[in-house]
């Protein structure tokens, strides 16, 4: 996840940061390192051998009512905590 906070004191400079981690170069990188990726198109780039990891669906985001649902899931994957 990237944010740039609203009252940055350097605004350009968490712009260009922002813009570094979503150019198509360094994406390639994050997925060849087996990282998500954010733009479009780079999964079709990425090695073949890592390609399905990098696709795979995630969890979801946290919701505070479907924190059981998800444990309980993550319980039946990884094993108890």
């Amino acid at each position: 996840m990237l944010a740039r906070l609203k009252q940055a004191p350097h605004p350009n400079a968490a712009r260009l940061l922002l813009n570094f981690f979503l150019d198509p170069q360094a994406q390639l990188l994050y997925a060849r390192s087996g990282r998500g990726v954010a733009v479009k198109g780079i999964l079709e780039q990425a090695p073949a051998d890592i390609r399905s990891a990098l696709g795979a669906k995630l969890l979801g985001t946290t919701d505070p009512d479907r924190e059981a649902e998800f444990f309980k899931f993550a319980s039946e994957i990884y094993g108890p905590a």
